[in-house]
C-alpha cells in the first residue's frame, strides 16, 4: 500500500494550540489536524498498525504550532554594497531548520535584479517542496512592481499574492511617498484583498527617518482608510521610532517587529505599558535579507543577513531567559497572530481541520526535535535536517502529502548542522515492475471474494468489521485490488498515486471510524476528495453515496449499485464500514478552507 495514511502524534508531555491546553494525542492525515484524541481513541487508533498509521513518540516534547513569518527575501535580499553584496536566496532545510512552516516572501531594496518573476517562482517552488509560501507584491519603490499593471488585478489574479509591501517609509532609501501616494496604494490594496478574499494589506518598511510613521498617519487623514490597513514592520528599530511605535500601538494600530537584539526590550515595553497591546504585535524574521546599518550621512558603515533562526531563537530567550516569558504568552506573536493578520484561517492554530504545521520541541530546552509541514514536498537531495516523507503515492518525492522531519542538535565546530541522511519510504520498485507485467492477466481474474464479502458488510451480516483481524484482512484485499485496477490517467505513475490515493482514502476513514470519530467534512469539500487525498479519486456522486450509505439513508440496492463497478468496491467498504458503526450524519460539520 505504501506509507501510512495517517499520523499519530502520541502522549506530547504538553500541548499549546498556541493556548497551553490539557495534553491529547493528535491524529494527522491529509495535511490536516483530524483531531484530538483521548487515550482510549488513541490506543484503538496505534493498533491499526504501521501500514494505516505511523505513531510519533512525543512523551518529551511540547507541541505548538509552526511558526508564520511574513516578512522572507525568499529570493534573496540586499545589494545595498554594490552586486557582490546581494544575498543569497532561501533554501527549504533553512526553513525547516528554524520551524517555519509559513512564509510570505518580499522584495527589499533590490527591485531591479529582484522582479516579481523571481519572487512568484520562488513561491512557487517553496509550495512544491513542502511549506507554504505566500508574497507581497511590490518592493521599496513606488509605483508598486507588479506583473499584472495593477495591485488590485495582482491580488485577484496571482493566488500567492496576499497584499502590498513592503513600501519603504522615513527611510533615504525609499521614493519617498507623499501622503496621497500611500493612501492610494492602501486603498488599491484594500479593495484587491476584499475581491479575492486575502488580507490585502499595506506592509510598510519603516526606515531611521525622523519622520516615523507620521507619513502613514497623514495618509489616513486625507482618506477612509482604517489604521489597521497599514502594517508597519522594522517598528523597534531605534528608540525614536519605537517611541512612536508604542502611541501607534495605543491609537488602534498593529505593528510588526523584527525579530533582532531589540525585539525582547520592545515586547516587554508593551507589556509594561498595556498587556493586552501585545495582541496587536507580530514578530518577523527579515530572513535572507541585508541588514545594513548606516552612519547619520548615510554611508554604509556594516552588513549583515537576516537569519530565519531568529525567530526560534527569540522564543527560546524570552521563555528561558529572565524575565521568563510563559510560553502560551511568546507563542501567539509568531504563530497565530501572524496567521490572523493575514487572513491565513488555516495556519498558526492546532485544530482539528486546520492545516497539520506542528513543531514538536524538547520540553525543557525548546529545541527544535521535529517539524511536521502540510502540502507536497520534494525533499532537497543534501538538506541540514533528515526527513522522512510521509508519502501516500509510490512516488514518494513526487506526490507525498505530509511532512516529517527530525533534527539532530549536534553542531559542528563552526555552529553548522551537519549534512545529513534524507529518507524515503519508496515503492518498492522491483516489485513493481513485476507487477506491471502481469497487470492484463490480472484484471480479467478480479476475486469475487471481495464483492460477496462486502455484500455481507453492507447488509451488517459480517463480523469483520468490529475485529482487528478483520481490518487486517480488508487492508490486504485493498492492497491486492487497488493494483489490478487501471488508473484513469493510463500511465504507470498515474496508476500508482491513483492506487494509492484510493487505497489512503479507504484506510483513513475505516481507521476514523474504527475509533469511533466523526467524519470533519474537510475530507470531502463539495463532495468530492480532489483537496484531502491531492487528486480526484472520488467523484462527487460517489462522494454523496459515501455518506449516505455510510449513514444508512441509503440500504443495500444502492451498495449493490456501487457493488457493479468493481474498480469502486473499495467505496462500497467504506460505505459499509461507517454504516456499521451508524456514523451520524450531523457530525458532519463544513469546515471554511482559508486561503
Amino acid at each position: 500500500m505504501g506509507a501510512a495514511a495517517l499520523v499519530l502524534v502520541k502522549a506530547p508531555a504538553k500541548l499549546y494550540t498556541p493556548a497551553q491546553q490539557a495534553p491529547a494525542h493528535l491524529l494527522l492525515g491529509g495535511g490536516k489536524v483530524l483531531g484530538l484524541l483521548g487515550d482510549a481513541q488513541a490506543s484503538l487508533i496505534d493498533q491499526l498498525g504501521p501500514r494505516v498509521v505511523q505513531v510519533l513518540d512525543a512523551s518529551s516534547c511540547c507541541v505548538c504550532p509552526g511558526l508564520v513569518d511574513m516578512h522572507v527575501h525568499i529570493t534573496g535580499g540586499g545589494g545595498e554594497a554594490g552586486p557582490s553584496s546581494r544575498c543569497p536566496e532561501s533554501q527549504l532545510s533553512t526553513f525547516l531548520n528554524a520551524g517555519i512552516t509559513t512564509a510570505v516572501g518580499v522584495l527589499g531594496t533590490d527591485s531591479v535584479s529582484r522582479c516579481q518573476e523571481n519572487l512568484i517562482t520562488k513561491c512557487k517552488a517553496l509550495n512544491k517542496d513542502g511549506i507554504t509560501c505566500y508574497h507581497w507584491c511590490g518592493s521599496y519603490r513606488i509605483p508598486a512592481a507588479t506583473i499584472t499593471g495593477s495591485i488590485q488585478r495582482e491580488l485577484c489574479l496571482i493566488e500567492s499574492c496576499i497584499g502590498v509591501g513592503e513600501v519603504a517609509v522615513s527611510d533615504h532609501r525609499s521614493a519617498v511617498p507623499i501622503a496621497h501616494e500611500l493612501a492610494r496604494i492602501a486603498s488599491e490594496a484594500r479593495v484587491g484583498g476584499m475581491l479575492s478574499g486575502c488580507c490585502g494589506l499595506c506592509y510598510c518598511h519603516m526606515g531611521d527617518g525622523s519622520a516615523g510613521l507620521d507619513p502613514l498617519r497623514q495618509a489616513l487623514a486625507m482618506s477612509e482608510l482604517p489604521i489597521t490597513q497599514f502594517l508597519p514592520t522594522h517598528a523597534a528599530r531605534n528608540d525614536h521610532l519605537w517611541s512612536d511605535g508604542l502611541q501607534w500601538l495605543r491609537e488602534g494600530g498593529n505593528l510588526d517587529i523584527t525579530a533582532d537584539d531589540r525585539a525582547q526590550h520592545a515586547l516587554q515595553d508593551v507589556h509594561d505599558n498595556k498587556p493586552s497591546l501585545l495582541e496587536s504585535c507580530t514578530i518577523s524574521s527579515d530572513a535572507f535579507g541585508s541588514l545594513p546599518v548606516f552612519d547619520q550621512h548615510g554611508r554604509l558603515v556594516g552588513y549583515d543577513v537576516g537569519d530565519p533562526q531568529s525567530l526560534l531563537q527569540l522564543l527560546q530567550t524570552m521563555v528561558l531567559g529572565i524575565p521568563r516569558w510563559p510560553l502560551e504568552k511568546v507563542l501567539p506573536l509568531l504563530t497565530s497572530q501572524p496567521a490572523a493578520r493575514l487572513c491565513l484561517h488555516q495556519k498558526g492554530q492546532i485544530a482539528a481541520g486546520r492545516d497539520a504545521d506542528l513543531l514538536l520541541l524538547d520540553s525543557n530546552t525548546l529545541e527544535l526535535q521535529y517539524v511536521i509541514a502540510n502540502g507536497v514536498l520534494s525533499t532537497p537531495a543534501h538538506s541540514l535536517c533528515a526527513c522522512t516523507c510521509i508519502a501516500r503515492s509510490p512516488v514518494a518525492a513526487e506526490v507525498s502529502n505530509g511532512f516529517l522531519a527530525k533534527f539532530s542538535t549536534t553542531r559542528s565546530s563552526n555552529g553548522l548542522l551537519p549534512a545529513l541522511t534524507v529518507q524515503l519510504h519508496s515503492w518498492p520498485r522491483a516489485a513493481q515492475e513485476e507487477e506491471d507485467k502481469e497487470h492484463a492477466r490480472q484484471r480479467s481474474l478480479v476475486p469475487a471474494a471481495p464483492r460477496s464479502l462486502l455484500a455481507a458488510c453492507v447488509q451488517g451480516r459480517s463480523p469483520m468489521l468490529t475485529q482487528q483481524a478483520g481490518l487486517a484482512t480488508l487492508a490486504e484485499q485493498a492492497d491486492h485490488t487497488d493494483r489490478i485496477n487501471p488508473s484513469p490517467k493510463g500511465d504507470l505513475q498515474g496508476r500508482n498515486a491513483y492506487d494509492s490515493s484510493t487505497a489512503a482514502a479507504s484506510y483513513t476513514v475505516l481507521a476514523l471510524g474504527h475509533a469511533g470519530l466523526a467524519i470533519p467534512a474537510v475530507f470531502m469539500p463539495e463532495l468530492g476528495a480532489q483537496v484531502f487525498f491531492g487528486s480526484s479519486v472520488i467523484s462527487p456522486v460517489h462522494a454523496q453515496l459515501f455518506y449516505l450509505l455510510g449513514t444508512g439513508l441509503l440500504g443495500g440496492g444502492v451498495a449493490s449499485w456501487v457493488l457493479r463497478d468493481i474498480n469502486h468496491w473499495w467505496l462500497a467498504a467504506v460505505s459499509a464500514w461507517l454504516f456499521c458503526h451508524g456514523v451520524s450524519a450531523s457530525a458532519l460539520q463544513p469546515c471554511q478552507a482559508g486561503r
